[in-house]
Formats: structure tokens, C-alpha cells, sequence
């Protein structure tokens, strides 16, 4: 069964840093905020999965620059995994920039957690979120964590 994650790409810097990033990471024809074949190129589209570590496209791409252009931040759902490779990619082609991953699959708190990058790093550490990771997830796909509990408790009493 598919299951989407959401994620969410952060950097910081100033705009003269940030508006660099945004045009090196948008597809020649413009229309996708981030092209993951300018961060590793493919041969052809089985190699997904190998060089992405996802096995299609990502979906519901957007992106903002925002906070007087000091926070860019790119959001897009991936199907089963997190493009871990692309993000590990980020980090060697932006080390003076400060990345932040958020991730969650859309079974909210299984598959989530933060891969953050300090500047002057190319090292991308992982760390849980510090709260539950039922809420980390709603919060990251909007959703409201207590509708979402409630949901949990009626479908557990149905079955």
C-alpha cells in the first residue's frame, strides 16, 4: 500500500545566500520549485529509487521565501520514504547555509522525524522530534492531532 510522506526543506540565510538556492533548484522550465534531477541527475527513471531513494516523482511541490527573505523553505509529498539521498546531496552542495528536514508519513507518528545541518557542516544528524510524534506529524501534515486521536479511539472501537 502507498503511503506518502510529507517534507519539509528548510534553509536559512539572508537573500543574497537563499535567492541563489531557489534559482539553482528550480526546473528549466520553472514550473517545479525544486528539481530533484539537478541535484542527481538520472539515465533514465528506474534509477529513482537507487539515487533518490524514492521510487516516483515527488507530489504537491511548493516552496516560500520568507522573513525578509532570511527563510526558504520547500515542502512535497514522496511516496513510502523520505529522498534522503537528495537531502544528503543539499548538504554538500549548500555547506554555509543551515537545512533542516522535516518528515512524517501520512500514518502520523510511525515514520517521522528531523535531519538537521548546521553552516559550515555537510553532515546531516538525525533527531527525533522532542514531543509526540503523533502531534510532530498532524502538525506537519495539518491536521488537528486531538481529530485525529478521536478518529483513532472510533475506528479502534469499531473493529
Amino acid at each position: 500500500m502507498v503511503q506518502y510522506v510529507r517534507n519539509k526543506l528548510e534553509f536559512r540565510g539572508t537573500p543574497d545566500t537563499l535567492n541563489p538556492i531557489v534559482q539553482q533548484l528550480v526546473s528549466d522550465d520553472g514550473k517545479v520549485p525544486i528539481s530533484f534531477s539537478k541535484i542527481i541527475p538520472l539515465n533514465d527513471e528506474s534509477e529513482m529509487e537507487e539515487k533518490w531513494g524514492i521510487p516516483s516523482e515527488p507530489e504537491e511541490m511548493d516552496w516560500i521565501l520568507y522573513r525578509d527573505g532570511t527563510y526558504l523553505e520547500y515542502s512535497f509529498d514522496t511516496c513510502n520514504k523520505t529522498p534522503l539521498p537528495v537531502f544528503q546531496k543539499l548538504a554538500e552542495m549548500y555547506p554555509d547555509r543551515f537545512m533542516k528536514v522535516e518528515f512524517a508519513s501520512e500514518d502520523y507518528g510511525e515514520n517521522c522525524g528531523i535531519y538537521k545541518k548546521a553552516e559550515g557542516s555537510t553532515e546531516l544528524v538525525f533527531e527525533e522530534p522532542d514531543y509526540e510524534p503523533l502531534v510532530f506529524a498532524c502538525e506537519i501534515w495539518g491536521i488537528d492531532p486531538d481529530e485525529e486521536m478521536a478518529e483513532r479511539m472510533i475506528n479502534e472501537y469499531e473493529e
